[in-house]
């Protein structure tokens, strides 16, 4: 499959959930359902930027959440479902200055749950910083 315009980065769900999540310059997230042998657009998230987003990551586990780096400075987290209506994705929570320059990257830790305790999430910015969150309750 090829994107346009050129993609940051793409991380894949923990299983049982067929889905993908990328990142590019054009400020949007979108996310991808397997569909047989080949992966296919399922969801976008728009308008939650107005400047490149770098990184993603998913929680560990089953958890529907993706974290997301941004180039203003801002930390997303998304909530990402499927029903008979097809997937469905949009912001969970927004850290505008998670950073005091561009957020570059996101990394959850692999193991904890969003309910007991939270889960530990890194993310590394341009201001040679990184920062640990602890993320639970989405």
């Amino acid at each position: 499959m090829e994107l346009r315009p050129a993609v940051a980065a793409a991380a894949a769900a923990a299983p049982p959930q067929p889905l993908l999540c990328s990142c590019s310059d054009d400020h949007q997230l979108l996310f991808w359902r397997r569909a047989g042998a080949a992966w296919a657009p399922a969801a976008a998230v728009t308008g939650a930027t107005e400047r490149p987003v770098y990184s993603v990551d998913w929680a560990p586990g089953a958890a529907p959440v993706v974290a997301a780096a941004c180039g203003d400075n801002s930390l997303l987290l998304l909530s990402a479902w499927e029903d008979g209506e097809g997937v469905h994705a949009g912001v969970a929570a927004r850290v505008p200055e998670a950073h005091r320059a561009d957020v570059n990257s996101v990394s959850f830790a692999p193991f904890g749950t969003l309910t007991d305790g939270g889960v530990l999430l890194a993310t590394g910015g341009d201001d040679n910083l990184v920062q640990l969150w602890q993320v639970c309750g989405l």
